[in-house]
């Protein structure tokens, strides 16, 4: 299966997701920024992402709609810190925007990668 993408500006918090993934069994790609990501889709197939909402420059909101735009079917997985109540209005744009799924940092997003991995190995070619 091809790597999941981990788009995060912290690496701190990129480096986690990236540890996440491999103890589920799958390998990870990071990258920094949104462009880094659009970058990196162009040389190497992604089984999905793992987006970072808030980031300078081009924020997760533009790359879910960038690559939904662009015809990229992959599941996507967006996050964000910051809410109040397991609540965020910016969670709610990324849906609209095309994300499969979408949670909030500080212990809610473990289920939804795991729920991420499980789609990205059904989705993969056998």
């Amino acid at each position: 299966m091809p790597p999941i993408l981990v788009v995060d500006d912290d690496p701190d918090y990129r480096e986690f997701l990236m540890t996440v993934l491999e103890r589920s069994g799958v390998d990870g790609i990071g990258a920094a920024s949104g462009a880094e990501a659009l970058d990196i889709l162009e040389r190497q197939p992604c089984a999905g992402a793992i987006v970072d909402i808030v980031m300078a420059g081009m924020d997760g909101l533009e790359l879910v709609r960038a690559l939904r735009a662009a015809g990229r079917t992959v599941p996507i997985l967006t996050l964000t810190g910051g809410c109040v109540g397991q609540r965020s209005p910016y969670l709610n744009a990324a849906l609209a925007l095309g994300a499969d799924m979408a949670a909030c940092k500080g212990g809610s997003e473990l289920g939804p990668i795991r729920a991420l991995v499980e789609r990205a190995r059904a989705a993969a070619p056998a």
